[in-house]
This record gives structure tokens, sequence and C-alpha cells, in this order.
């Protein structure tokens, strides 16, 4: 069974906290496995559940009101109990409705997924203050698929894993590179269904999510440009281009980059700087939170050997890095954002992970040596970091100043907690 990271304070929260637990993520991210999980785990300790999937025309009628929900409710459980709604979004106002529910006190637990956060947090958030928590849960990481995969042997022991199954480490890498980590994929056990699995994964996407909001009219053009984003990661994007493209206006544009984000397929990387006159500071570089998702838009989910074409394994694998760096950043809580660094000269590091008072320069390469750039360097003597690093498949320790940290390093549990910088 796949163990999530995130499930043990899921179900503490589901167990203990009288708050409405939020579950969002992209669509087949594992959320209904996830509450079926605890339904399991609630019936083992003797606690009553109930269930309705918003996607089902049938429990749609139960939430047509309040007073049908709690009639179902009382039918299905009496008057004590845990409420799972799967797909919330599906739900029409659902932040006022759910709201009403929490505010007449009863003796039911309420918890809730979405498969698109920008129903959840722009409406039920703003609705909900102080009545329920959020809880992310993405794709697969590579940490729960080599965990998984092993049969969880080799829990934050990587090194060990490195040095007894060296090409199982590299062969998992190079599958998370190609096939990202939708259980689905992950599951699979030929290519071909993993290929399978990712157009799936895409269709549905589409089908369920995009056509309902932006009208049939605009898929065509919708697919293009995530398939020019796809093949842009890692880029800067000019969104003037991208509108020209596809054939799109401007305004029409950002509204579609801005639901891709709030669906989790990318995330925009904005700019570091100070100095507005040197450095770039306006245009993002895209990454897509799913490299599987990434590799299906672009079509390259049929190759396996990463080294026939270097550049775009380096870009993959710069794609890896920002997922990682941002999960840890959300596990730990970090009050720190992602950016890139670029100048007008040309100087240019890949993340700078930090705030704007205490910045660590990320640079990443698709190799085991170990090299300086000059533009860290140049990054170095403008900002004085107090940390650096140069994250690679496998070279450690320190040169000149700058850390060396293989990718596995950036999967330890340890890493990034309070005391781990000092």
């Amino acid at each position: 069974m796949i163990k999530r990271e995130c499930y043990g304070v899921i179900r503490k929260h589901v167990l203990t906290a009288k708050e409405i637990t939020v579950i969002v993520g992209p669509r087949q991210s594992g959320k209904t496995t996830m509450l079926r999980q605890l339904m399991t785990d609630l019936l083992g300790e003797g606690k009553k559940s109930t269930y309705l999937n918003l996607d089902i025309e049938a429990d749609r009628r139960h939430v047509e009101s309040q007073l049908g929900l709690l009639k179902k409710i009382k039918d299905d459980i009496g008057d004590r109990g845990t409420v799972f709604i799967d797909e919330i979004q599906r739900k029409e106002d659902a932040g006022r409705f759910l709201k009403g529910i929490y505010d007449m006190d009863l003796q039911y637990k309420l918890v809730v997924t979405g498969s698109g956060s920008f129903e959840l947090k722009e409406k039920i958030v703003e609705s909900m203050a102080g009545r329920k928590r959020m809880f992310e849960l993405s794709s697969m990481s590579l940490k729960e698929v080599i965990d998984f995969k092993t049969d969880y042997k080799y829990i934050d022991k990587y090194d060990l894993l490195l040095e007894l199954e060296p090409q199982k480490m590299r062969f998992m890498l190079e599958d998370y590179l190609i096939y990202g980590g939708y259980p689905q994929a992950v599951l699979a056990e030929s290519e071909a269904d993993k290929r399978a699995a990712e157009t799936e994964i895409f269709n549905s996407f589409l089908d369920r999510d995009i056509s309902g909001w932006l009208g049939l009219e605009k898929r065509k053009e919708f697919e293009s440009m995530c398939k020019i984003l796809a093949a842009q990661t890692g880029q800067l994007l000019d969104i003037s281009k991208l509108g020209k493209q596809t054939g799109l206006g401007y305004a029409t544009v950002k509204k579609y980059l801005w639901y891709l984000e709030k669906t989790y397929i990318i995330e925009l990387v904005r700019p570091f700087g100070k100095n507005k006159i040197n450095e770039l500071v306006r245009a993002p570089v895209v990454y897509f939170n799913d490299l599987g998702m990434r590799n299906f838009l672009t079509g390259q989910l049929y190759s396996r050997d990463l080294k026939t074409n270097i550049n775009d394994s380096s870009m993959l694998f710069q794609n890896l890095i920002w997922r990682l760096l941002r999960e840890i950043t959300i596990k730990n809580l970090l009050p720190y954002d992602i950016c890139y660094w670029r100048t007008k000269s040309g100087a240019e590091v890949d993340f700078v992970w930090g705030s704007i008072i205490n910045p660590i320069p990320v640079e990443v390469k698709f190799s085991r040596e170990e090299n300086i750039t000059r533009s860290l360097v140049s990054f170095i003597k403008k900002y004085n970091p107090k940390k650096s690093m140069v994250v690679n498949l496998e070279k450690g320790g320190v040169k000149n100043g700058v850390d060396f940290v293989p990718y596995w390093k950036l999967m330890d549990g340890n890493f990034g907690k309070s005391g781990f910088w000092d």
C-alpha cells in the first residue's frame, strides 16, 4: 500500500480537531484513496462515518440543501460521526453551505476534498475563517515513490540505498523524471500502462474541470497553451508571445495561467532581486507540479534514455529540484519563497530559496562534477548569503564555501528543519 507522508498529520486533525478538514490537490492525486483509508481507520476504532462523492449525480442531490444533507447524514450514522464529502467544488457556494452546517454546532466532523484550489481558496476560505484547516495533497513526491518501490526499507537512508542498489536508485530517478508521481502512473507495471495513465489523467482534467469552466469553444486553444508551456519549462515566460502562438488575448492568457496554477498543473516562479536597473524583475519561469503531465504534453513519454537529450534531461532535473525545495518549504512551514535570479548582463542562478534578507542561491547540475558557476559566484559577491548550494546527482561536501548537495539529501526528513542551517 502507498503511504503518503501527510497522512499522519491529516489523520490526527480528522480525529481530534473540531474544525473542518479540507484536503485540496490536483485530480487523481490520491484524495479519494486517502478518504477511504481514513474511513477504514475510523471503522477500526468503532466510529461511524458516511461518504458522498459530488462527481456522482445521486450524491449531489443530497447537498441541494443543508436540511437535505443533514437528513442523509442522520439516516446513515445517527447523531454523531464523521462526514466525508469528495469533490466539494461541485457544490455551488460550498463555503457558505459548509459554514452553515458547522455553525449549527452538531456532533458531526466534516472532511471535504476538492480537485481545484481556485474554488476552495477563493470562496471557501473567505467564508470559513476560523472553521477549517487546509491540507494539500499533490501527486506523489520522489521520496514517496522511492519508499514505496523499496518496501519502505530505506526511509531517510538514501545514501545506503545508493550504496547497495545504485542501479535501482538511478532507475527510480529516471522513471520519476519521465512519468512523475500520479499514483495511477506509479502503480502501472508497464510503460504502455504508464502512458495510458498519463493520457487518462490529462483528459479527465480537461473534461471534468476545464470544459465546464472555459467552455468547449476554448478547449483547443487551452490545450495548445499547455503544450507550449510544457516545451518552455524552466524558461522565461513571454505572455505576449504566448498569446500570439495560441491566438488568445493577453488577458485571456493570464486568466488561463491563473487557472493552471489554481488547479496545481503549473507554478510560476518569480524573479528575485533588489536592483531593478540591472536585474530582470518581471518575467516568471514556468515549472510543472508533475513531470509526467509535462512530458505527456510534450510527447516525451517514450524514451527512457535521458542521455539522448541532455538539455531536456537537465531541465527535468531542475524541475524536480524546484519541487523538492517546495516540499521542504511546505512540510517545515518555512517562511521561504522560491525565486530565480537573472541579470541583464546574462548572469543567472536557477533558484533563490529563502527571503529577501536571507537568500540561499541554489544551482542545479544534472551531473557528478563539482563545478561552481561564475553566476553563482556573482550572486555570492553581490548578496553575501549565509548558505549557497549546488544540487547535483551524487557529490556532497563543501568547496570554496559552497555546499554540494546530492538530490536525495533533499528528501531527508531532517533537511530544512530548525537548526539545519546553523
